[in-house]
């Protein structure tokens, strides 16, 4: 359990500077590679004030297993193509 609550306090204390990060970068796209950081990043996001965020999509982490592996790279490719949908891939 004290795992666990140390995993969510390190979580928690890497909004403020992801959203610095974010601030300085006023990235268009945001792909949050675990799902289970998406409350996180999207916290970061609205801390950061950006409005250049145009799309976010969290994705499976490809860990432990060749299915997670697959799961990844078919959430990849629906990013990819939702964002080709967009005409947001040029710049």
């Amino acid at each position: 359990m004290v795992y666990l609550q140390v995993r969510q306090s390190v979580r928690e204390n890497g909004i403020k500077p992801l959203s610095e990060r974010l601030a300085s970068m006023r990235p268009k796209v945001v792909i949050t590679m675990m799902k289970v950081l998406e409350p996180e990043v999207n916290k970061a996001i609205e801390l950061s004030a950006i409005a250049s965020v145009q799309y976010t999509k969290a994705v499976p982490f490809p860990a432990h297993s060749q299915i997670n592996v697959d799961k990844c790279i078919a959430a990849l490719v629906e990013v990819l193509e939702a964002l080709m949908e967009r005409n947001m891939l040029s710049d």
